[in-house]
């Protein structure tokens, strides 16, 4: 009875099958002509430029809510301070959950009467 010879893969003699492959069959995600060296990359990282080009901060000059002097006073506070701007926040968020669900009701009312009318217009 003969021995069969075993097979190693080494870096030597690796020869890539088509298992070791990957097949991408999805759209290719680059934007065409939107190349950066190096030196831009980083330039723009550190300024807080993103990579696509387009600024993700938006500030809201309208809502009086909104202080980032709020943030340093938080920093720089005692506990108690922090608890009562955590607490304030909490309430806040509670508010503004509150009016989104409302608004979200009042768009959901129209829709459904809308498809009743329709159900009753086709019997």
């Amino acid at each position: 009875m003969k021995k069969k010879k075993v097979k190693l893969r080494d870096k030597f003699g690796y020869v890539p099958r088509k298992v070791d492959q990957e097949i991408n069959n999805s759209p290719s995600m680059t934007v065409q002509g939107d190349t950066l060296s190096v030196s831009e990359m980083l330039l723009r990282l550190s300024n807080g430029i993103p990579m696509n080009g387009k600024s993700g901060v938006y500030f809201d000059e309208e809502n009086e809510d909104f202080d980032a002097d709020d943030l340093e006073k938080l920093r720089d506070g005692d506990i108690l301070e922090r608890q009562e701007a955590v607490e304030g926040a909490k309430e806040l968020d509670k508010v503004i959950q509150e009016e989104l669900n409302k608004k979200v009701e009042k768009k959901k009312t129209p829709e459904k009467e809308e498809k009743k009318e329709e159900a009753e217009g086709e019997e």
